[in-house]
C-alpha cells in the first residue's frame, strides 16, 4: 500500500498535512513542538547533532533541555497519529544521540521545489516559454515570507533572507520575460501580487505602471503612481528613484494621444466639485512643478509666495513612533486641508513633513496661517509623544537662483 504524502508549507503560513490531512499541533504550546519540527524539516538534508539543535531552539540555562527535546518529538509522533499518518512514529529518526527528520519517508516541501524551479528557470538556455512556466511556478509558491510567525528565531533570520531575495530576483526575471512577450495582464498579476509580499521594493511597482500603459490604462497608472509616491515618502521619508520618476513623466506625456478641442480638454481638467472645498493637496513631484511655476512668475512680476513647513517631532528630537506618526500626520492633513485657502498647494514632502505653497501673501499674514494650523491641529491633536515644528521662507525667484 502506497503511503501518504507528507506536504510541508513553510513559504507564509506554516502548514503539515499527511495525504488531504490537516496535522494540528494543539494544545497551549504547539508552537514550540512545531518550531522543532519547522527546524528538523529545514535542515533535513544536513546532520544535526543533539547538542546543535538544543542550542537552537532553547536559550542558555533553560530547564533541562534535553527532556524537553525528547517531550516535543513525543509530541510532533502524536500529531501525526491524530492525522491518520501510518509512519507516525517514523517521522523524527533517532540514533547515536542525533534526532533527524526521516527522509525515506514521501515528503514534499514548498521551499525545496520553489528552489529548484528558481534554478532550472534561470538556465538561458532553455526555450522562453518554459523558463516562463518555471519561474511562474516559482513566485506562485511564496504566499509570504519563510516562517512569519518565527521571524524572531535566530536560525531563521538568514533563511528568511535568503528566500526573500531569490523570490524577487525570480520576479525581476519573469517580469522581463514578460515584458518581452508583452505579456500585459500576467505581468500585472505578478507584479501586484509581489507589492503585496513587500510594498517597498521599486521593482514591482514599476512593472505594475507598465503593465497598465502596456494595456492602454494610463489615466490608472498615473493614479497608481501617486500612491506609491505617497506612500514611500509617508513611510520612509524617501522619494522614488530617477528610474520611476522618468515612467511618470512618460505615462503623463501619453495620457491623452488623440486629438482634441479645447471644450473637451477643458471638460477633462474640471475637478469633481465635492473635492474642491479646501486646500489643493498634491504628489510632491506635482508641487515641485507648481513651485517652479511660481519662481519664474515671481522673476517676471515680483509676487509675493511663501514655502511653509510644518511636521512632526518626538520631544527628544528625530521622528516620532510609526504608530504616533501615522496618527499624528493624518490629523495635520486635515487642519491644513481646512486652514488653507482653495487656492493653496501642500504636499507630503517626507514621512514627517508637509510642504505649503502660499501666495500671493506676506511674511506676517503667512505667518498667521502656520498659527492658525497649528491652534487647529492642538485642539484636535492631544498626544504628548509628537510636536508640531513649523517654519516660513519667502520663495526664491527664478533670476535669483
Amino acid at each position: 500500500m502506497q503511503q501518504p504524502c507528507i506536504h510541508i508549507a513553510m513559504l507564509g503560513e506554516f502548514q503539515v498535512k499527511v495525504g488531504d490531512a490537516v496535522v494540528s499541533g494543539g494544545g497551549a504550546r504547539a508552537n514550540q513542538i512545531w518550531n522543532l519540527l519547522q527546524y528538523l524539516v529545514a535542515f533535513r538534508h544536513k546532520t544535526l547533532s543533539q547538542e546543535e539543535i538544543i542550542d537552537a531552539m532553547w536559550e542558555e540555562g533553560t530547564g533541562d533541555p534535553a527532556s524537553a527535546l525528547k517531550n516535543r518529538v513525543y509530541r510532533i509522533r502524536t500529531a501525526f497519529a491524530r492525522a491518520g499518518a501510518p509512519y507516525a512514529k517514523d517521522v523524527i529518526r533517532l540514533s547515536g544521540g542525533v534526532y533527524a527528520w526521516n527522509n525515506d519517508l514521501p515528503c514534499q516541501v514548498d521551499t525545496e521545489i520553489f528552489e529548484d524551479c528558481c534554478a532550472r528557470a534561470a538556465a538561458p538556455s532553455l526555450p522562453q516559454a518554459q523558463r516562463i512556466a518555471l519561474y511562474r511556478q516559482a513566485v506562485d509558491l511564496y504566499k509570504g515570507d519563510f516562517l512569519p510567525a518565527a521571524c524572531f528565531m535566530s536560525w531563521v533570520i538568514p533563511l528568511s533572507r535568503h528566500y526573500h531575495t531569490l523570490y524577487f530576483k525570480s520576479v525581476q526575471s519573469l517580469l522581463e520575460l514578460y515584458e518581452a512577450t508583452e505579456d500585459y495582464e500576467a505581468m500585472y498579476e505578478v507584479a501586484n501580487s509581489a507589492a503585496g509580499i513587500d510594498k517597498f521594493e521599486e521593482a514591482p511597482h514599476k512593472y505594475i505602471l507598465l503593465s497598465l500603459m502596456g494595456q492602454g490604462k494610463q489615466a490608472q497608472a498615473l493614479n497608481y503612481y501617486n500612491y506609491v509616491s505617497d506612500l514611500f515618502y509617508r513611510e520612509m521619508g524617501v522619494g522614488l528613484s530617477e528610474e520611476l520618476r522618468a515612467l511618470y513623466q512618460q505615462i503623463a506625456r501619453t495620457v491623452k494621444t488623440a486629438r482634441t478641442d479645447l471644450d473637451v480638454l477643458r471638460e477633462d481638467m474640471r475637478e469633481d466639485p465635492a473635492s474642491i472645498n479646501g486646500a489643493f493637496y498634491c504628489e510632491y513631484e506635482v508641487f515641485k512643478n507648481l513651485y517652479r511655476i511660481e519662481a519664474r512668475a515671481a522673476g517676471r512680476h515680483g509676487s509675493s509666495t511663501y514655502l511653509g513647513l510644518l511636521g512632526l517631532s518626538a520631544p527628544e528630537g528625530g521622528e516620532p513612533a510609526r504608530d504616533v506618526l501615522e496618527r499624528g500626520m493624518e490629523a495635520l492633513y486635515r487642519c491644513i486641508m481646512d486652514s488653507l485657502r482653495r487656492g493653496d498647494v501642500f504636499s507630503r514632502c517626507s514621512a514627517s513633513q508637509y510642504v505649503l505653497l502660499l501666495s500671493p501673501i506676506t511674511y506676517e499674514d503667512g505667518q498667521i496661517v502656520l498659527t492658525r494650523i497649528e491652534k487647529n491641529f492642538k485642539r484636535v491633536y492631544h498626544s504628548r509623544k509628537a510636536a508640531l515644528v513649523r517654519n516660513l521662507q519667502p520663495l526664491i525667484p527664478v533670476d535669483e537662483w
